[in-house]
């Protein structure tokens, strides 16, 4: 489910100088789009994808805790994870766009996502040792912890393969396409030699059974994520033009993510989700900011989407756990919490964002990558 990967300041880097004859063809408008270009429809996608994996979230407390909704109505918002994949595709490649080290390349994406997710998965450890009842699969186990903290899938007592924050399952993929694309930076067309080893892995995972939680787990069709948002990035780098003849294709993309909702298309998430997410970002590429408060809090939520998609679960489950039934556990407070949670967990992203996740990343740029950036 990567996430990952993901970070806005990352955007800002240019790209390799573009062909001139491309640029030709784009005009005044789109000669900016190699260089100055702040992919703010980004954020939006961010935003959305972190938004639809806690509508999910709420439809799984509703039945888990009060019996209500059997059927999941948000049950397409898990696939938001798949729409996270396709954009940390094109992101990493974005961000390392000159980057010759895998050394530094690693540690940018380290000091982006380890101190948040650190912080919160000691946080669920210490809940887990005092009051585990707040909890459902989490044990205060240290050999969990451990594989929790070096992103090795693992077991747990629930017979998922979960780490102890549980939706740090889809960092464990980040994690594991930073390694792939690592390993390839040196290499000249290295975007597309990654995109053949993901694609390779996909392909032996769908035809082996290797009967062991590690290769089963890294073999999931869902890195084809990735190679959909590396693809998108080798046009946006290559074919410029392309682009902007994508435009319109991001209304059709939505609505056929949108009627997901209401039918069930027989095709893996994968090709149904992330496909359209593809085609949505390609399109959406040259879009101009959102003016307005829509576009002001599509932005913040997009910063903050990270925070956001870690924390949402254990808001909603507070909320859910400890106050629904103090005030009562009627249909109408069930309602209100759950519009309160949405809010909060909203709220408490933001903040999050600004006081652990940010200043986090540039203080640890600071101390580690003076010399190098």
């Amino acid at each position: 489910m990567h996430l990952g990967a993901l970070f806005r300041q990352d955007l800002e880097k240019p790209l390799r100088e573009t062909k001139r004859s491309d640029k030709e063809r784009l005009g005044d408008e789109r000669n900016r789009m190699p260089g100055t270009l702040k992919l703010e429809s980004l954020q939006i996608l961010r935003a959305i994808a972190a938004l639809a994996v806690v509508l999910f979230h709420l439809g799984i407390g509703w039945d888990i805790n009060f019996g209500l909704a059997q059927t999941n109505p948000f049950e397409v918002g898990a696939n938001g994870v798949d729409m996270f994949f396709v954009i940390s595709g094109f992101i990493i490649c974005y961000a390392s766009v000159g980057t010759q080290s895998s050394i530094e390349f690693l540690k940018k994406r380290a000091f982006r996502i380890l101190p948040l997710y650190y912080a919160l998965t000691l946080g669920l450890f210490l809940i887990a040792i005092i009051t585990p009842q707040l909890l459902n699969s989490t044990e205060a186990n240290v050999w969990h912890l451990i594989k929790s903290f070096t992103f090795i899938p693992y077991e747990n007592s629930g017979g998922l393969v979960q780490p102890i924050l549980f939706l740090g399952w889809t960092l464990n993929f980040e994690m594991f396409f930073y390694l792939l694309f690592a390993l390839c930076i040196r290499l000249h067309h290295r975007e597309i030699v990654v995109t053949l080893i993901v694609m390779a892995i996909a392909a032996l995972g769908y035809f082996i059974h290797f009967g062991h939680v590690v290769p089963d787990f890294f073999s999931r069709s869902i890195i084809l994520n990735f190679a959909w948002g590396v693809g998108v990035f080798l046009i946006y780098q290559h074919r410029p033009y392309w682009i902007e003849k994508l435009y319109g294709v991001w209304i059709p993309a939505a609505l056929f993510i949108l009627a997901q909702f209401f039918w069930d298309i027989p095709i893996s998430a994968e090709f149904a989700i992330g496909v359209p997410t593809a085609l949505i970002l390609a399109s959406l590429l040259p879009a101009k900011q959102i003016e307005g408060p829509i576009g002001k809090v599509g932005n913040m939520v997009g910063d903050a989407s990270y925070s956001l998609y870690l924390i949402h679960p254990y808001i909603i489950q507070f909320c859910f756990i400890l106050v629904v039934p103090v005030l009562g556990g009627s249909m109408a407070v069930i309602v209100g919490m759950s519009v309160a949670s949405f809010v909060l967990s909203i709220i408490a992203s933001i903040m999050l964002f600004k006081i652990i996740e940010k200043p986090s990343n540039m203080l640890l740029r600071q101390w580690f990558l003076a010399k190098t950036t």
